[in-house]
C-alpha cells in the first residue's frame, strides 16, 4: 500500500506560516504608524514568504513496498529499495533533516523535515535492504568506491607532513564574542543584574573558540594538534573510531583511553586542504575506521595526547 506524505501543519505553524504571519502583523503595525515603505517592504517579504508555502504545499513524498519517490518544487526523484547500498539520516541548520541515499549509480539527498519524518524513517528501515543499515554500509557503495579510488590517486607517493590552520572565522567568531560580551557583562555586573550570567556564558565561549583554533601537522603515521593550550600527537594506529555531529564542525579522534579533538576537513584552509582531505580519508578507509555520530562529541576535549617536546 503506498503512503503519501505531506506537509505537516505543525511545520507549516512553527517555519513559512509563522514568519508570513508575523511579515502581515508588520504591514499592519507600520501602516498605522504611515511608515507607508516599510509597510511595503513588509508586503514584498509576504510575497515571498507566500511563495515558499506554495512550494510547500507542492512537496510530497510517496513510499510503497518498491520505491521511495520524493517530489520537491517539481523535481521528482525516484529511488528502489533494491538499488540502495546504504542510507544516513542526516540533520543540518534550522532544523533541516535530510535521508542521504547511496545506490549503484549516484548518492541522492530528500529532505524531510517538513513531513512526518519519524514515520518516515520507520518506513525506510522497513523496506531497505538489511545491509543498507550496517554501520559504515556506504563503504560497499559504488559511488563511495569510485570516490575512494580518486582520493587514494591523489596522495599516491606523498612523502611529506601536510599542515592545515582551522578557517578563520572561528577565531574571529570567538573574538567577537569576546570583544561584545565582556563589556556589556561588565556593565550589568555594575548594576548588579542577574541577566549578566548571559553575556558572561557567550565570552567564556568566545575564549574557548579562540583557545581551541590552531593547525594540524599530518602524514600517514600521525598528527599532530597545535593551539594556544599547547600540542597533542595521536598516532593513526592508536584511532579506533571518530566521534562527529549533526553539523559535521569538528572530530574527535578516539583511541584506548586516549582522545584528539581536530576540525573537520570543511572547515580547514591552506594549501594543503584538498591533499589534506585526501589523505584523512584514505587513512580512514585503509584502516577501517568507524565514524560515530553524537551530539556528546560538542562537550569532549583532547585526552592524554598531550606533548611538551
Amino acid at each position: 500500500m503506498k503512503q503519501i506524505f505531506r506537509t505537516t501543519f505543525r511545520y507549516w505553524a512553527t517555519q513559512e506560516g509563522f514568519g508570513f504571519c508575523l511579515v502581515l502583523v508588520g504591514v499592519v503595525f507600520f501602516l498605522l504608524l504611515k511608515s507607508y515603505w516599510l509597510s511595503s517592504l513588509c508586503l514584498v517579504m509576504a510575497a515571498f514568504g507566500l511563495k515558499a508555502i506554495l512550494k510547500l504545499r507542492q512537496s510530497r513524498i510517496e513510499i510503497d513496498e518498491n520505491e521511495i519517490v520524493s517530489v520537491n518544487n517539481q523535481e521528482e526523484i525516484r529511488i528502489a529499495w533494491a538499488n540502495i547500498f546504504a542510507v544516513e539520516f542526516l540533520q543540518g541548520a534550522r532544523a533541516a533533516k535530510f535521508l542521504e541515499f547511496w545506490t549503484k549509480e549516484k548518492v541522492v539527498s530528500i529532505q524531510i523535515q517538513q513531513f512526518d519524518y519519524n514515520y518516515i524513517l520507520q518506513l525506510v528501515k522497513n523496506f531497505i535492504p538489511p545491509a543498507a543499515l550496517k554501520e559504515n554500509a556506504i563503504f560497499s557503495s559504488p559511488p563511495y568506491q569510485k570516490l575512494m579510488a580518486e582520493m587514494r590517486e591523489k596522495v599516491a607517493g606523498l612523502d611529506r607532513e601536510l599542515q592545515v590552520t582551522d578557517y578563520w572565522l572561528i577565531k574571529a567568531v570567538g573574538w567577537a564574542l569576546l570583544i561584545f560580551c565582556i563589556p556589556a557583562c561588565l556593565l550589568l555586573v555594575i548594576h548588579e543584574m542577574v541577566i549578566a550570567l548571559l553575556p558572561l556564558f557567550f565570552a567564556i565561549l568566545g575564549a574557548i573558540f579562540i583557545a581551541n583554533t590552531g593547525s594540524l601537522k599530518v602524514d600517514r603515521e600521525k598528527l599532530i594538534r597545535k593551539t594556544l593550550l599547547g600540542r597533542y600527537q595521536m598516532r593513526w594506529d592508536e584511532v579506533r573510531w571518530i566521534e562527529h555531529h549533526e553539523q559535521d564542525s569538528g572530530w574527535l579522534l578516539c583511541g584506548e583511553n586516549k582522545q584528539l579533538g581536530i576540525m573537520a576537513p570543511q572547515w580547514c584552509s591552506g594549501e594543503d586542504r584538498e591533499l589534506y582531505t585526501a589523505l584523512l580519508h584514505t587513512v580512514m578507509y585503509e584502516r577501517g575506521i568507524t565514524m560515530k555520530r553524537t551530539l556528546k562529541v560538542l562537550v569532549k576535549w583532547s585526552k592524554n595526547t598531550k606533548i611538551y617536546s
